[in-house]
């Protein structure tokens, strides 16, 4: 049996637990942000060492790829004049397979060309579930889930981040 000061005890101890957790996943989250931040430091870095454009993307996508742990990192640059998305540099073995690969910048279907056009993130954790998405070409063969951010400055769509991913997330 339980006396009724136990169960103060209990629920006093409970709020204590609480807090320890609550601090942890607080210092957790802090953590992993200043990660973030310092591979953000180190991309800035790079854009101001490197002038090739295809050398940038190739190394911006591996710096994610490598520092943040995507597997499948790719980046896109958009072209509206030419109504084109083109795959200008990717992570990974693969990274430079299909280089010059183009979307239709129009097209209804394609999560790529949806945030193109809208300027918008899209995070889509089950593929088969998204009705813009189409397989890509590119690795992995078996896309579960995909993150799209749209490149912005002055106000204009200038590139895509496309990260894919074998799993459901």
């Amino acid at each position: 049996r339980f006396h009724p000061h136990d169960l103060l005890v209990l629920r006093s101890l409970a709020d204590a637990i609480a807090t320890a957790v609550e601090g942890a996943r607080l210092y957790s989250d802090l953590e992993k942000r200043a990660r973030q931040l310092a591979l953000a430091a180190e991309v800035s870095d790079e854009v101001t060492s490197i002038l090739d454009l295809d050398q940038l993307l190739n190394k911006v996508a591996e710096l994610i790829h490598e520092r943040l742990g995507f597997p499948y990192v790719y980046l896109f640059t958009v072209h509206p004049n030419r109504g084109q998305i083109i795959y200008d540099g990717g992570s990974g073995e693969r990274g430079r397979d299909g280089l010059g690969y183009a979307l239709d910048l129009n097209s209804p279907e394609g999560i790529i060309p949806w945030v193109a056009r809208n300027g918008r993130t899209l995070v889509v954790n089950d593929v088969s579930r998204e009705p813009l998405y189409r397989p890509s070409p590119f690795p992995p063969d078996d896309t579960r889930a995909e993150v799209v951010v749209p490149l912005i400055y002055d106000n204009q769509v200038i590139g895509i981040l496309d990260l894919q991913s074998d799993q459901k997330q």
